[in-house]
Parts: C-alpha cells; sequence; structure tokens
C-alpha cells in the first residue's frame, strides 16, 4: 500500500513538471517592426545586470540579432515587419530587462509598442 500511495504522489508530482515544462516551452510570436527589434537591443546595451542574468541576457539578444541577420540577407526595411519567435521564459526575461532600461519620453510610444506586442501574443496563447 505504502508503494502504491508513492507510486501516485510521484505521478502528481511527475506530471506537474512536465505541465510547468510545457508552459515554458511554448513559443510567442510577438508582430514586430525589425526597427523596434533593433530599438530593443539598444536599450539592453544600457541596463545594469547581476552576474546570474548574463546568459539569459546572451539567449534573448542572439535571438533578435539572429532575427536581424535574416532580415539583412533577404534585404527587409527596418519598417517591414517579423514575428520574433521566444519561448515564454525569453518572453519574460526580456520584459523583466527592459523595465530596468532608461529611455526618454519621446521614446516611451516605441518602447510600448515593442513591450504590447509581447504581451499580446502571450495573451492570445492562453
Amino acid at each position: 500500500m505504502k508503494r502504491f500511495i508513492a507510486f501516485v504522489c510521484m505521478a502528481i508530482l511527475g506530471s506537474t513538471a512536465l505541465y510547468a515544462q510545457q508552459q515554458n516551452q511554448q513559443i510567442l510570436k510577438p508582430i514586430v517592426q525589425y526597427s523596434e527589434i533593433d530599438f530593443c537591443l539598444q536599450l539592453l546595451k544600457n541596463i545594469e545586470l547581476k552576474g546570474n542574468e548574463v546568459d539569459a541576457l546572451m539567449d534573448i539578444q542572439s535571438v533578435m540579432i539572429r532575427e536581424l541577420q535574416i532580415a539583412i540577407k533577404e534585404k527587409k526595411k527596418p519598417e517591414d515587419v517579423s514575428s520574433l519567435e521566444l519561448t515564454v521564459v525569453q518572453a519574460q526575461n526580456l520584459l523583466s530587462f527592459l523595465q530596468r532600461s532608461s529611455l526618454t519620453g519621446g521614446l516611451a510610444d516605441r518602447y510600448k509598442r515593442f513591450t504590447d506586442a509581447i504581451i499580446a501574443s502571450a495573451q492570445t496563447k492562453k
């Protein structure tokens, strides 16, 4: 009986952990202009980090740089749009890092457009 209860508990814990992993691996596809991706990369260059956040920032930057490199190869214009592919964890980290950025009031609309695109893509997944 003890083994059966232990087995049931392990099965419940395992399924909960699997569900959490699947949630984190969902891909969000916010639609943003290439110029907005570049703008975001510029903001990320000036934020303060803790040592344990370096890998997360580099991961996000590599996704965005890769998207810009594709745009250059395909001769896209800055106002053309792209579907930026981010995992839920990457999107959460990106939004967290962007909250630390310093910007002037004139850039607030670009910032809001970019963050709203990420949030909107997450809401369509629910």
